[in-house]
């Protein structure tokens, strides 16, 4: 991935963003909103826990699993297996493509996550999302 040639901006996380990745999260949260108003593709259902996962055919994703999804998705060939009919991408890949698309450190990741997260409701998520501007 290549990084934006814009300086980062400190957001209210306490983590600099470039404009692109700013832009980046704010496609996130028009998803998301999508996906919550009439659950647009049957084959993605989005979750609080996870990250990435595939279950019976139907993949289960984070907010950042979206965004992975959307910018640098993954293959079947990523996904390890779990049991029957149950597999996941492993954490720590997950979150190196996020890192990536966002052109930030694993903590600065970190830090993102537990501010994106401070209330576990979507709607509260894709506020959040949108206040990172």
């Amino acid at each position: 991935m290549s990084r934006s040639k814009t300086n980062p901006k400190l957001t209210k996380a306490g983590v600099a963003l470039s404009a692109q990745a700013r832009s980046r999260l704010g496609r996130l949260a028009d998803w998301m909103e999508e996906e919550l108003r009439g659950n647009q593709d049957p084959g993605i259902k989005l979750s609080y826990l996870g990250g990435i996962s595939l279950h019976e055919g139907i993949a289960h994703l984070t907010p950042l699993g979206a965004l992975v999804q959307i910018y640098d998705p993954f293959k079947e060939t990523d996904l390890k297996w779990l049991m029957p009919d149950s597999s996941r991408v492993p954490e720590e890949l997950e979150q190196s493509r996020v890192c990536n698309i966002l052109g930030i450190s694993r903590a600065e990741y970190f830090i993102l996550l537990r501010y994106i997260y401070r209330d576990l409701q979507f709607p509260a998520v894709i506020k959040t999302l949108r206040t990172l501007k």
